[in-house]
This record gives structure tokens, C-alpha cells and sequence, in this order.
């Protein structure tokens, strides 16, 4: 072999090191993974910002990007401190997963091969883009709808619920809300009609796709979403055969709102007499600020007398005036709630401060006519159904968080199955 020879084979050696090192880094972990010598599986999808796996035993931990691989956090939140690292590389079709903990414990698995496809669907002259997250399989197969929780959500803040459902035989259709990712609009906050118009929009445009059971539709609603689901069920009942409601709301968002804002006063110390005078005077500003009534008498004389007490700094900004407010402040879900009659699948924590499960799920007990309703209450849980020991900020509670609510995934996934075969 002649020198030019090799180094021409040196360089495309070189070459091929540096195209499959690059490889593994551009590989898309999101997916589900089974694992070798286990019925176990894994997940690995998107928690805010913050790319996650859990299992199928509810475990879950953060992970954070090292070169090629991932570090796999001690926690949710908590990825400074780490238990062990994971691998992702495509090898020929087949995409394979290596965890190696600091024990020197190897799991070895295979990314399972579900179908995502991305779907354009319209509700009136609004663009909204989402994915199909279909099963392994022929079909048709069942399908749950996501809607969205408050804020700004693109189709990622669902995608790990979606991945569970289809890993189990269900199909999943997740969307980017009007206004963010990929659908159109300039503006993301809108009434709770139209939002639930989107759903039924994208429930239309599913029903029609093939591998899917147009008689088995169901949807899913977590916080905001869940006076968005019994509302959009109200509108076309006949399109819907189930719902899951989580950490949903029988009172308004303004009577939400102001629990949620002393939960976390209280959480800060604040003492209870201040609490009182705190939502008293929040609960003005919400008349105010969206009906537009006493705007006078508020600026004249509540507003300097409530500057004065000591309390005033922790009663937030400006009036809630911006369209979300104007639009749905007020909103009562008891009509809606009152036509919920096919199955129903209700879940809410006990440590909650977004969401008052003391008083919204009696509520909802007397609300909802459906005979075939499940009401499950998950006692050491927060708003997002991870397992917590008491009630705290989010940003506090993430560096202790490793599991779902104990039984979460498993109640999700065992009511779908047993609806779906009785449907």
C-alpha cells in the first residue's frame, strides 16, 4: 500500500469516526424504549425545558447533555449529582439504548417503533399543526386527544403522556396551542370555546385517519384543560366516547387564581389574618380589571388605602385586564359539567396549590351525571401527579422529586383499557 493510499484510507476512517460520533449526537432520543431481559420500559420525553426519562414503574429522573450521551440526574431536578449515563445510537433501522449506572449495573434496550405523523388541521382560518402517535400494529386503534394546560405549550409539553398511551396500544394526537410552535395566531390566549373548538377540530381530523377507531376518541385534560375537555364534549358529544380530567376546576379561573395565590403566600409565612385582607383585595381587582366596574372608586380609594398596608407588595402587579382574564375569568363550567356523560376518569392531588382538591372534588361528585365516572384522589401528590411529602413550590420540590404519584401511569393506562373494551 503505497503511502497516498494510506492516508486516503486514514481520512475516510477519520471521516466515518467523526459521522458516527455525530451520529449518536444527533440522534432524536424522544421515544419509548424496551428494555432487554425486563417487561419494563422506558420513557424519554420533554418536562418544560428539561428532557426526562421515566419508567413504567413511575420512576423519573432529569437528564442533561454530555457530548455524545446523556448524564442521568439524581433526580428531576437535580442532574448536577448523577446516577449513571445513557447512550443512544441508531444502528442500521434499529435504534438501541444503554444505560450504565455508577454501580457498574448495565441496562440494555431497543427504541420501540411507533408512528409519528405530523398532521396540518384547520378550525376556521387558524392553522394548527400536531403528530399522531400511533401503536405498533395494523389497527384501528383507540385514540386520546390532548388539549393544553395554561401558557404557551407547543405539542412537547404532551408528548411524554402520548408516548405512555401508544407504548400501551393507544393512540395519542398532541398539538401545538394556537399562536405557539408551529400553529398560527398572534396571540395564544383565547377564550375556552375556542379553545375547545381546536380540540374539536383536531378530533375531527383524526377520526378520519386511517389506523384510527373513529368510535373509540377520547380526551385528555390536565389543569387548564380540564374546563376545556367537559366544554368541548358539550359541543359534539356525539364525537367523544371518553375523558380524562386532571387537577380540574368546578369554580372559575379568577376563584382559582385567588386560592392558588394565598396557597402560596401561606407557603411563605404569611399570616393568616394578612391572607384574608390579600384575597379581598385580589378579588377587586379580578371585578376591576375584567369587568371594568368600581375602576373609579378603586383607583381613588382601595388602591391608596391597600398601598399603605404592609401586605400591599405581595398582592402582585397590575389589574388582570389581558384577554385570558377578559375572556375567561368569570367562566362557569357547571353547564358543561352537567351534559358529562359518557366515562369519565378524574383525578386530583392532595397536595395541589395550583388546583383546591378539597373543594373541587366534591364538586365535581355532584356536577357530573355520568355513571361511569372514576374519581381518584392521589395523596402524597402535587399539580403535575409527581410524588411529593407536602405542599411547596414546584421550583422547590423538583430537586426531591424521582417518582409519579404511586399508582398514576398504571390508573391512566388500566381505566383507558377497561373503557376502551366496553365502549
Amino acid at each position: 500500500m503505497t503511502k497516498l493510499t494510506k492516508s486516503v484510507v486514514f481520512i475516510v476512517i477519520l471521516l466515518c469516526s467523526i459521522l458516527h460520533t455525530r451520529a449518536q449526537s444527533l440522534t432524536n432520543p424522544n421515544g419509548v424504549y424496551t428494555l432487554e431481559n425486563s417487561h419494563e420500559k422506558l420513557t424519554i420525553a420533554s418536562f418544560g425545558t428539561q428532557k426526562v426519562l421515566f419508567f413504567s414503574d413511575g420512576s423519573l429522573f432529569g437528564l442533561k447533555t454530555v457530548g455524545s450521551k446523556f448524564a442521568i440526574g439524581k433526580t428531576l431536578g437535580n442532574t448536577d449529582e448523577t446516577i449513571g449515563t445513557l447512550n443512544i445510537q441508531d444502528i442500521g433501522v434499529k435504534t438501541t439504548i444503554s444505560i450504565k449506572y455508577n454501580d457498574g449495573k448495565i441496562m440494555l434496550g431497543e427504541k420501540v417503533k411507533l408512528i409519528e405523523k405530523r398532521i396540518e388541521f384547520q378550525n376556521n382560518k387558524l392553522k394548527l399543526v400536531g403528530e399522531l402517535i400511533l401503536p405498533e400494529g395494523i389497527g384501528p386503534f383507540p385514540v386520546i386527544v390532548q388539549t393544553h394546560g395554561s401558557g404557551e405549550e407547543t405539542r412537547e409539553a404532551s408528548r411524554g403522556m402520548a408516548y405512555l398511551f401508544a407504548s400501551n396500544g393507544i393512540a395519542s394526537f398532541i398539538f401545538d396551542k394556537r399562536g405557539c410552535g408551529e400553529s398560527s395566531g398572534t396571540e395564544w390566549r383565547a377564550n375556552f370555546k375556542d379553545y375547545a373548538n381546536d380540540l374539536l377540530a383536531a378530533v375531527e381530523t383524526v377520526s378520519k385517519i386511517q389506523g384510527v377507531d373513529a368510535e373509540k376518541i377520547g380526551l385528555f385534560g390536565h389543569s387548564q384543560g380540564g374546563w376545556v375537555v367537559p366544554l368541548a364534549y358539550s359541543l359534539k358529544p356525539e364525537k367523544i366516547s371518553f375523558c380524562i380530567i386532571s387537577a380540574a376546576n368546578a369554580v372559575t379561573p379568577v376563584e382559582e387564581n385567588l386560592y392558588a395565590g394565598n396557597e402560596e403566600l401561606r407557603i411563605k409565612g404569611v399570616d393568616e389574618s394578612s391572607l384574608k385582607e390579600v384575597y379581598e383585595f385580589r378579588k377587586i381587582k379580578y371585578e376591576v380589571g375584567i369587568s371594568g366596574k368600581g375602576g373609579k372608586e378603586y383607583k381613588n380609594t382601595i388602591l391608596p388605602e391597600a398601598e399603605k398596608k404592609t401586605w400591599f407588595k405581595l398582592t402582585g402587579g397590575g389589574l388582570p385586564d389581558n384577554i385570558f382574564w377578559k375572556e375567561n375569568g368569570f367562566y362557569d363550567g357547571t353547564a358543561a359539567l352537567k351534559v358529562l356523560k359518557c366515562p369519565v376518569l378524574l383525578l386530583y392531588a392532595k397536595y395541589d396549590i395550583s388546583t383546591d382538591s378539597k373543594t373541587n372534588l366534591p364538586l365535581m361528585k355532584k356536577l357530573i351525571p355520568s355513571e361511569n365516572t372514576t374519581f381518584k384522589l392521589f395523596e402524597n401528590a402535587n399539580h403535575a401527579m409527581m410524588e411529593v411529602e407536602n405542599k411547596d413550590f414546584t421550583s422547590k420540590q423538583l430537586p426531591l422529586i424521582t417518582q409519579f404519584a404511586d399508582g398514576y401511569l398504571d390508573e391512566l393506562i388500566n381505566w383507558t383499557r377497561k373503557v376502551i373494551l366496553e365502549i
